[in-house]
């Protein structure tokens, strides 16, 4: 569902695996055509048409405001979907997936990142995470893509991005709770959307994690992390593991969307449980929820 910038990735992933497409739900007609050209998608269809269909399972990478809709109506006809991230855009819309225990998987690609799970790893093996330094940059003072391309509903640094590293630290720390500290600048004057944010968490064992978000940057785009450790420094950028130096360290495992759509078809399968569910998904959205009302606040 979604033929937009992350269905692409998606397809890309899936490309890997031994998945066969066979329907597309676009959201729009023209842009949906093109992209089931491009793909060799056999059936366009709309929501009641593919809750209909004899699907196997769904990936729901549509606007984000959509997905806990498309989820809940995929979960009622007991579906299997994959529900890119986010899995709602209200916390009650996530509480509500939580409950289900329908076949729901959430896409938080940062948990199968080769690079993150290594870094995950280490610190499981006895290393000291003291901070976790994570920099998520895109230009969007226009409404477009990471392709660039113009889009018919607006993103969210908070409801979106943070919820990628604020989940990240909750992984790799096992704390679901930590201290809550955030700034955010004015929103666009069009958009309405916070256009750049300050988050800061604080572990119980006293790990920060310090993230910048901003629609403003003029540059690469995407998600950087500097981790910071008592025994070195690492940074990662998407499946690139690299030491202080700036060499690279080697890892295990397909890139982070192979992984992620590789454990949702396992699930499909039975082969292995769908994780991160939505109840294990949940913690970051409470977090982000807090994040939410401490910026509004400001405006």
């Amino acid at each position: 569902m979604g033929e937009g910038a992350i269905a692409e990735i998606h397809m890309e992933a899936l490309a890997s695996t031994c998945a066969q497409v066979t329907h597309l739900v676009p959201g729009e007609t023209e842009t949906g055509a093109r992209f089931a050209s491009k793909h060799q998608i056999s059936s366009i269809c709309n929501l009641d048409e593919l809750l209909a269909s004899d699907v196997d399972g769904v990936i729901v990478a549509t606007p984000s405001d959509l997905h806990a809709t498309h989820a809940q109506a995929l979960a009622n006809r007991g579906i299997p979907s994959l529900v890119e991230i986010p899995m709602a855009t209200r916390l009650e819309d996530a509480e509500a997936l939580a409950i289900l225990h329908a076949p729901l998987m959430i896409a938080h690609t940062r948990r199968f990142s080769p690079a993150h799970r290594a870094m995950k790893a280490r610190i499981e093996s006895g290393e000291t995470l003291q901070h976790l330094v994570a920099q998520t940059y895109f230009m969007r003072r226009e409404n477009r893509n990471m392709m660039g391309k113009p889009r018919t509903w607006v993103d969210s640094l908070i409801w979106h991005h943070a919820v990628h590293s604020v989940d990240l630290f909750l992984w790799l720390t096992g704390d679901t709770t930590p201290d809550i500290a955030a700034l955010a600048g004015p929103p666009h004057p069009e958009m309405g959307c916070v256009m750049d944010l300050a988050v800061v968490l604080r572990s119980r064992a006293g790990t920060l994690m310090t993230l910048a978000c901003s629609f403003n940057n003029d540059g690469p785009f995407g998600g950087f992390y500097r981790y910071v450790c008592e025994g070195g420094t690492w940074h990662v950028f998407r499946d690139e593991l690299t030491d202080a130096g700036g060499a690279s360290v080697a890892t295990e495992g397909a890139g982070g969307f192979v992984s992620q759509d590789q454990t949702f078809l396992d699930g499909i399968a039975g082969h292995s449980e769908f994780e991160p569910t939505p109840t294990t998904a949940l913690p970051a959205m409470q977090i982000v929820e807090k994040i939410a009302r401490i910026t509004d606040a400001l405006f």
